[in-house]
């Protein structure tokens, strides 16, 4: 479907979804082939690498693990 809409050059620039489609797979397609941002839900016992570091070494944490800030966050 977001290939669809790239094809027929509707302008938009986040995919907003449902958790169920919150997928390392969905999330690459969409930032690397179609070059937008999204939004999705993420379960709270889905794993995650804090760093690439992390990740080549397999250290990864629970969501409902992680220490959250109260400072916003600037990209």
């Amino acid at each position: 479907m977001l290939s669809a809409y790239r094809q027929n050059q509707l302008k938009w620039r986040y995919v907003l979804a449902y958790s169920r489609f919150s997928s390392s797979e969905n999330m690459n397609f969409i930032h690397d082939n179609l070059k937008k941002h999204f939004i999705l839900a993420l379960k709270s016992n889905r794993l995650v690498a804090l760093s690439l570091a992390d990740k080549q070494q397999g250290h990864y944490v629970r969501i409902d693990e992680l220490k959250w800030s109260e400072k916003p966050v600037r990209g």
